[in-house]
């Protein structure tokens, strides 16, 4: 691989990281617009902490995307051997990050989604029901996400493996 294909490959990853960064703050700006007038206008509590629980926990996953997920960004006058080092690295830390995902995205953000589930049952008996079958659509949702991040991570994986081989060859 020539250091011009390797530059290409490390801004292509970069643009990448970029985008799914910008598509996760703009829904995480959707998403706490929403909770937080529904924070505001409910009178239920259950609903008033689940909402604000949903709030704090996306700016959770927002400060650790940010911070764990931001992309690096390779020196254009980087010579090859750093540049495969600072490749290779931004790919473990995305395959990390996306390995991890329970930790600091799915859990902190279905915590509150059941939270705020649990409360309309408790305190709208008529409810039940309907909480009851939006519960399997949020699972399978939360279910696809991460198999969804974990396949992602497994690509990422046999990138940094063809890597490691190609570097011992």
């Amino acid at each position: 691989m020539s250091v011009d294909e390797l530059r290409r490959k490390a801004q292509k990853l970069e643009k990448r990281i970029y985008r799914r960064n910008l598509r996760e703050y703009a829904a995480a700006i959707f998403v706490i617009a929403v909770f937080a007038w529904k924070t505001a206008v409910s009178t239920v509590a259950f609903e008033r902490i689940g909402s604000s629980l949903v709030v704090a926990c996306t700016l959770y996953v927002v400060y650790h995307l940010h911070r764990k997920g931001s992309p690096g960004t390779a020196r254009p006058d980087t010579a090859f051997a750093p540049l495969l080092d600072f490749y290779r690295t931004e790919l473990e830390r995305q395959r990390d990050l996306l390995r991890s995902i329970w930790s600091w995205y799915l859990g902190p953000l279905a915590f509150p989604m059941f939270v705020l589930m649990l409360g309309t049952a408790m305190t709208k008996p008529s409810a039940r029901p309907s909480v009851l079958l939006s519960l399997a659509p949020l699972v399978a949702l939360v279910l696809l996400v991460w198999k969804l991040n974990q396949r992602v991570a497994r690509k990422l994986q046999r990138e940094i493996d063809a890597l490691q081989k190609d570097a011992q060859t």
